[in-house]
Parts: structure tokens; sequence; C-alpha cells
């Protein structure tokens, strides 16, 4: 009486049918294919390169990245360039150099000539109506004069350093009082004690070139306390002149919150940060990376600056693999390999913080692909100024290799960032770091000598393998090779029963 019948199953239309039959299939297929899905962790310390070998899975088997994702990587480019820049702000304040540095110019062995005159002062508190500046800071590598309408804090004598010696046994042909000379010495000698307590307790000695712009960094600012009263800010930039300016400009700009879609840097910025960049202390604290955090992709920014910052920029694929994100969550992503396989990738973030999320992915994986910078070797953790990067990888491989549950699963080992790693072999030697190591500096013998150090960290070489492979993230020819290896590798090992060939 008055009340609407209901629809049930008997009272469905055959369209409907078919459709409720259709879902229940795809059900079903999901279900089928996730419990058939190769589960592959991709672990490993932070900035080894992960995140750039699921880009690059990406690309190699699936249809390479949606809208929505180049434009979070135009942003994050754009975030890198300006990060880069501040980055090297804060290198120049830890590592002690003074904007102008020119290491030939102002090294060791340069002959600065400055009269007794230059470093008088004058009435009013700032620089005399002529002074010609000993080291010509932010002036294009030519002699300026400085004029009375701003103080320009130049750098007072800097005699030659003798790279066997400290600054403290240096001898200092300045006026400046012995206590001030004292002062100084002591503040350049803590500087580098608490830069890196680097690899089995090996720490390289700071060079001639150091000791000379720590020096000169040193004096400036004794100079700034001596004719000012204001407090030195956050970045050290107390100089001044068109590139200490800039550097100000730069620093200003707030990164917290990247860029807004279309979003481009202002013209004046692309301009502020050309300046900074060219900069030769700028220059030779960047040749110094290895000391303080920087991103890998600082050079590789910088030199496309030009095209990056337009305001129709479209993001290569390139610049997406160099596009650095710092993963805070664990991404699920998923495949269909060449073979028909599922393989569902579990990419995690490789920051001490963020190893307690690892632990739930571990009881499940059927695969792993360890990924360490080889490059690192001469670098210090970001969460741990006292841990060489290398040392950290090997220590973490180790708790993971060796994990209980891992005992008979063979592992992956990426060697990653070999480009990298071939470019600082030109200039540093791994026994600087790595005392043990009594090879030659050649690729191939020192990439051996830490691909032996990793296997060796296995505690069950009788059941489990280590497939070790070098490779080079960014470049997806080469990492393509590797990951049609690293199938093979997989399907050899305990993955053959669910048919990954």
């Amino acid at each position: 009486m008055g009340c609407s019948s209901s629809t049930n199953a008997v009272d469905q239309t055959p369209e409907e049918v078919a459709n409720s039959k259709k879902i229940d299939q795809q059900i079903a297929q999901e279900k089928k294919n996730k419990e058939e899905a190769i589960r592959l962790l991709l672990l490993g310390p932070g900035e080894s390169g992960k995140s750039t070998v699921l880009k690059q899975m990406k690309l190699i088997y699936s249809a390479g990245f949606t809208p929505q994702e180049i434009q979070i990587f135009r942003s994050a480019i754009l975030l890198n360039l300006l990060q880069c820049c501040k980055c090297l702000m804060s290198g120049m304040k830890e590592l002690k150099i003074p904007y102008g540095f020119d290491p030939i110019r102002d090294g060791p062995r340069a002959q600065v000539k400055s009269s007794a005159e230059n470093n008088k002062l004058s009435d009013s508190g700032t620089f005399g109506d002529a002074v010609q500046l000993a080291v010509p800071m932010a002036r294009g590598g030519t002699m300026k004069k400085v004029q009375q309408d701003g103080p320009f804090f130049a750098p007072l004598d800097a005699p030659e350093l003798p790279t066997s010696q400290s600054t403290s046994n240096t001898q200092d042909s300045s006026n400046m009082s012995s206590q001030s000379n004292q002062m100084v010495s002591n503040r350049s000698q803590n500087v580098f004690e608490s830069r890196h307590s680097v690899a089995e307790g090996r720490t390289p000695d700071p060079d001639g070139t150091a000791l000379a712009a720590q020096k000169i960094y040193d004096q400036m600012a004794v100079r700034r306390a001596s004719i000012s009263s204001a407090d030195e800010d956050d970045d050290g930039i107390f100089q001044q002149g068109p590139v200490p300016d800039a550097a100000r400009l730069l620093k200003a700009i707030d990164t917290d919150f990247g860029f807004n879609k279309d979003a481009s840097i202002p013209e004046a910025v692309v301009s502020a940060i050309k300046l900074f960049w060219k900069d030769s202390g700028v220059q030779y604290c960047f040749r110094r990376a290895n000391e303080f955090q920087l991103i890998d992709s600082c050079l590789y920014v910088m030199e496309n600056l030009t095209r990056i910052t337009t305001k129709d920029y479209i993001p290569t694929e390139q610049d997406m693999l160099r596009a650095r994100i710092t993963t805070v969550a664990v991404t699920e992503t998923r495949f269909i390999l060449p073979d028909k396989a599922n393989l569902v990738v579990f990419d995690v973030g490789g920051q001490r913080s963020e190893r307690t999320k690892w632990a739930p992915f571990f009881d499940d994986a059927q695969a792993i692909i360890f990924v360490i910078a080889i490059s690192a070797f001469d670098q210090v953790c970001l969460e741990d100024s006292g841990t060489n990067r290398m040392v950290e990888s090997m220590n973490l491989f180790g708790s993971i290799c060796n994990h209980p549950l891992f005992k008979k699963m063979d592992m992956i080992l990426f060697l990653n960032k070999i480009d990298v790693f071939r470019e600082k072999l030109e200039k540093t030697r791994v026994n600087s770091y790595f005392p043990g190591y009594v090879g030659d500096n050649s690729f191939d013998t020192a990439s051996k000598y830490f691909i032996n150090r990793f296997l060796s960290i296995n505690k069950y070489p009788n059941e489990k393998q280590i497939y070790a492979h070098l490779t080079w993230a960014t470049d997806t020819a080469q990492i393509k090779k590797v990951l049609d290896s690293v199938n093979t590798s997989i399907a050899k090992s305990t993955l053959q029963d669910i048919g990954i060939m």
C-alpha cells in the first residue's frame, strides 16, 4: 500500500548484469595481479639516487610522466636553482671564503701589496677617499677605488701561507695585535676540526689555498668588528658590492613554499643569480662542494639557467631526472615489464628520520635494490657532520643485508653516480678518506675496491648473492641495460617461481 518495490538481482537488466560481472572480473584480476606481482623495495641512504632510478623505470616501463608530474618537476627545478644559491652562501660562510676570492691571485703563493695607508680608517669610520683594495671583492676581477659613500670591508695583508703549516703556525706580517692573531688562528683551526670526521678516522688536512681564503675572511671579520658594531648576518655577507648585494637579494627569497603553476623567476632575480654564480669566490666554493651540503644538480641547473627561467619553460626528461625532491613518504608504483610480469616498486625516504617507515614493507618484500652514491666517499651526512656518507651507506647496507628476514634473499646493489665519481677521482684521492685503499686512483681500481667492501659485508655468502652494478641513474640508456640485467638476476634467484622471465 503506497510502498515502492525494491530492485533486486532478479530485476536487473542484462546491461546491469554484464556491468556487475565486469566489475567482479576486474576485482578478481586486481587481486590476482597483486598476489603475483613482484614486490620490490628501493632502499638506501638519502641522496643516493633511489627516486631517480624510479623515474627511469617510469620512462622505460610505462608511459612516462603525467602532465601533473611535469608541472611538479617544473616547480622543483626552479626551487632547486634558488636552493643551490642559498647552499652556496652557507658554504661561503662555513668554509670562510670571501666573495671575489681568486685561488690563483689570492692563494698561498700570492704576493699581496698593501701600504700602511691602505689599512688606515678615516675619521668618519669608513675607508679613505681613494683606497685601492688588495683583494678586489665583487668587482669583476679589476682593481677599483672605493669612495667614502659606504664602507667596503677590504682584507688586510695576506702573506704567503706554507701548505705544510696550520694557520696558528703561520707568520703574520700585518699590523694586527698578537691577541687578534691568536683569535683568528683559533677560529681558523676550529672550522676544520668541526667540519668532518671522515671515514675510518682519517681527516684530510686543509690545503694552503683553503687556509689563505680563511685567513683573508677572518681578517675581514676583524676589520668589520673594528669599524662597525653591527652584527654579521646569518650567512656572513658582511662585504659590500654587486655580488654581495646579489647574495642578499637571493637570501631574502622565501623558498619554503615553492612555485605555483606557471610561475617564473623574476628577471631581476635571474640577473642576480648570474652575477652570483660568476663570482670567483663562489666558483671556488663550488669546487669544494664535498665539504658542505649541495645537491648534485647544481652545475646542471646553473648551466641551463637561461632556458629554465623562461616564462614558457617546459622541463625536458633530463630536467625531470635531475630535479631534486626529497622523499618524505613511501610511494607505491606499479609497472608491467616487457615479459608481462607485474612489478610493484616501493620507494622510501633515505634520511635517518624516514627509515622507521621501512620495517612494515619487509615482510612482503620479494626483491631489494639497495642504492648508494659511490661518489659520496668524500662527503659527510646531512644529519651528522661527523659521519662519512660512504661509511653510513656501508653500515645501513649491513643492517639490511644481514637482517634475519633477508638472510636468504639475494640483493641488487647499485653503486650510483659513477659520472660524479669519475670527475672526483681526477682531483681527489680515495686514500685521503679511506687510508686502507692502496690502489691507483683510476675508476676501475677504485670502483672495484668499493664493490668488494660492500660484498664483504654479507655474512651469508653461501645462502645469498649480492649482484653489484655501477650505475649512472640520469643516463637512460645505461640504466636500461642495468635494469634488464637486474630482471635476469631476480629471475635466476628467488622469483623464478612467479615467472618474471
